[in-house]
C-alpha cells in the first residue's frame, strides 16, 4: 500500500494498492463490506460548434461579447434570471455553492466578493475556505489550469464590474474545490475518491448546492450495465450518509442541499467523434435510479433522487431549441439550460466556453436564487418548482444518431422566472390553508 486517505463521514478508504494479494486480505475482512475501483473521470471538455450560424442572437454569441449593466449574458437572459433580479429582489444572498471542479481563482475582482472568506477591508480571501486535494496548494493558480472551474464558477456568480458580467446570481457565497488535476499530474488522482471528498467537503461546508461538471468518460465506450448499476449504488449511499446524517442532527433543511451535474457528452480522440449519448453514461449521480438507489427506513429513494438534477445543453436555431450534438440525451435529464457560447470569467478575464460544463451553473444557480428567497423549503421542493416550471421545448437532435432518445424526447428548457412565481403561489396557497385551519 503506498497511500491511503480516510473519509470517515461515510465509513470509506481509498488507498492505492498494488497488491493483487493484498486487496484479497482487504475485502476478506469481516468489516469490508466491498472493495471498488477508483476510475478515471474527466472534465466535460468545452467544445467549439463546427456548425454554421443560423441567427442573429447566434452570430452575436461567437462574437467579442463585451456586455455592460443592460447588455445581459445571453444564456443569463435566456433562462429569464435578469428578470427576477428586481422583480423578486433576488441576489442568492445567503446561500452557498460549491464548485468540485478544477479549482477557481478567487482572486479574480468579478468573482473575489462572492468567494468565503472574502474580506472587504484587506481586500484578501481567508484561504481556509478553498481547498486543494490535488496538490494541497493554500490558494488556486493564477493559470489557466483553474480555468474550467474559474469559468463555472463566474456563470454562477460573477458580479459586473463596469466591464464583463453578472452570474445568475451576483450576490451569492462561493466555495471552490480543486479535485481534478491538469493532464500532466497523476493519473490516479483524476478519480472518484477526488470527487467524493468535494461532496463531503461541500456538505461538512453547509453548501446547498453542488455543481459538477464533470463526467466519467472511457472515449466511444459505454459503461456497461452493470459498471452503471454499481455506481449508482455507490453515489446513492453517499448520499443516504448525508441526508441521514441531517437528520440525525434534526436541523430541519439546514444541512438540506442539492447536487447539480452535467450530462457530459462530447468526445475528442483519435478514435471517433463520440456525440450524444444516454446520459447514465455521465457517471455519479446520473448513474442512481430506482433500481439501485441505497436506502433505509428513514431516507427514501425519492429522498435521494429529488435532490439530484442532471443537465444537458440547449442549443438555440432559427426555428427554436435542440438538444446540443454535444450533449448527452435520455430520460436521466431532469432539465436543460444555454450551454453554447458562455461569456464568462477565465485566468485572463473573460472568454466564451461551451458544453454542458456550462449549462449545469446557469441550473445550480437558479437553484441557489429559490433557495435564497425561499429558504424553508426542502431539496425535493427545490427540485420539483425547477423541473416543473421548466419549458418543453428543447426537441432531440438527429444529428446525433447514438442518442439514447432516438431523436422523439421534449427536453425541459429552465425559466427561472416561472421557478419563483410558482414557489409564490405555493407559499400563497399554504398560508391560505393555515389561516383556514385556525378559523
Amino acid at each position: 500500500m503506498t497511500e491511503y486517505q480516510s473519509y470517515y463521514i461515510v465509513n470509506a478508504v481509498h488507498a492505492v494498492i498494488t497488491s493483487k494479494e493484498l486487496i484479497k486480505q482487504i475485502a476478506e475482512l469481516p468489516n469490508v463490506e466491498k472493495i471498488t475501483p477508483n476510475n478515471k473521470i474527466e472534465l466535460v471538455e468545452p467544445v467549439e460548434d463546427d456548425e454554421e450560424p443560423e441567427t442573429a442572437s447566434y452570430s452575436v454569441r461567437n462574437s467579442i461579447f463585451e456586455p455592460d449593466e443592460k447588455n445581459i449574458e445571453w444564456g443569463v437572459s435566456m433562462v429569464h434570471a435578469d428578470k427576477v433580479w428586481d422583480d423578486f429582489h433576488i441576489n442568492g444572498e445567503g446561500v452557498t455553492v460549491g464548485i468540485i471542479d478544477t479549482g477557481v481563482n478567487y482572486n479574480l475582482p468579478a468573482i473575489q466578493k462572492a468567494f468565503k472568506g472574502y474580506d472587504e477591508s484587506t481586500g484578501k480571501i481567508d484561504n481556509r475556505y478553498y481547498k486543494d486535494f490535488i496538490d494541497d496548494l493554500p490558494e488556486p493558480e493564477a493559470s489557466s489550469v483553474n480555468d474550467h472551474g474559474t469559468h463555472v464558477a463566474g456563470i454562477i456568480g460573477a458580479k459586473h464590474n463596469s466591464y464583463g458580467i453578472n452570474g445568475v446570481l451576483s450576490n451569492c457565497t462561493l466555495y471552490g474545490y480543486d479535485c481534478l488535476p491538469d493532464e500532466n499530474q497523476k493519473p490516479y488522482m483524476m478519480s472518484q475518491s477526488c470527487m467524493l471528498y468535494g461532496l463531503i467537503a461541500c456538505v461538512e461546508k453547509g453548501c446547498k448546492v453542488i455543481n459538477y461538471s464533470v463526467g466519467f468518460s472511457e472515449d466511444e465506450k459505454n459503461l456497461t450495465d452493470i459498471e452503471k448499476y454499481e455506481m449508482g449504488n455507490n453515489w446513492s449511499k453517499y448520499m443516504y450518509i448525508m441526508l441521514h446524517r441531517a437528520k440525525i442532527r434534526q436541523s430541519g433543511n439546514k444541512d438540506d442541499f442539492i447536487v447539480v451535474q452535467a450530462a457530459d457528452g462530447y468526445r475528442k480522440n483519435k478514435i471517433a467523434n463520440i456525440k450524444g449519448r444516454d446520459a447514465s453514461n455521465t457517471g455519479f449521480f446520473a448513474c442512481i435510479a430506482k433500481e439501485n438507489c441505497y436506502h433505509k427506513d428513514d431516507i427514501s429513494v425519492n429522498d435521494i433522487l429529488d435532490r439530484i438534477l442532471i443537465v444537458a445543453n440547449a442549443e438555440e436555431k432559427k426555428d427554436g431549441y435542440i438538444l446540443d450534438v454535444t450533449s448527452n440525451g435520455g430520460e436521466k435529464i431532469s432539465v436543460s439550460a444555454p450551454g453554447d457560447n458562455v461569456y464568462s470569467t477565465v485566468k485572463d478575464g473573460y472568454a466564451m466556453d461551451g458544453g454542458t460544463s456550462m449549462a449545469a451553473p446557469m441550473v445550480a444557480g437558479a437553484v441557489a436564487g429559490i433557495w435564497s428567497i425561499y429558504p424553508e423549503m426542502t431539496g425535493a421542493e427545490v427540485k420539483n418548482a425547477i423541473v416543473e416550471t421548466a419549458e418543453d421545448k428543447v426537441k432531440s437532435n438527429p444529428k446525433a444518431p447514438n442518442s439514447a432518445d432516438n431523436n422523439q424526447n421534449i427536453y425541459k428548457f429552465l425559466n427561472i422566472k416561472k421557478a419563483l412565481q410558482y414557489c409564490e403561489m405555493k407559499k400563497i396557497k399554504e398560508k391560505e390553508v393555515a389561516e383556514m385551519a385556525e378559523e
